[in-house]
């Protein structure tokens, strides 16, 4: 939840919520998910990028996007829904279930 969690409704005259955020509170954009070798983008994804590359098993790759084929042919931007190939500098292989993050 984006709330914390309080004991308010125990004890009279306290808050029953406690509003850091107003809103959802969101640490990263998910921008790609590993299928099949590929890349199923999910969110605008740009050469040049700096993200985070989430194995399997939670294991956390500091990594960038240094370029991006679409339909053999290189692009700078992937749109949502399109599947692509990354080649990651440093150089990281593609793994089945993997998800690509970006830190909003």
């Amino acid at each position: 939840s984006h709330r914390t969690y309080t004991a308010g409704f125990l004890k009279e005259g306290e808050p029953l919520q406690e509003w850091k955020s107003p809103g959802y509170v969101r640490r990263y954009t998910l921008l790609a998910v590993c299928r099949n070798k590929r890349w199923l983008v999910r969110n605008r994804l740009q050469a040049g990028d700096e993200v985070e590359l989430v194995l399997p098993g939670l294991k956390v790759v500091k990594t960038a996007v240094a370029s991006i084929w679409h339909r053999d042919e290189k692009v700078q931007v992937a749109h949502p829904n399109n599947v692509v190939s990354i080649e990651f500098t440093p150089a990281q292989k593609p793994v089945e279930g993997a998800l690509l993050r970006k830190k909003v």
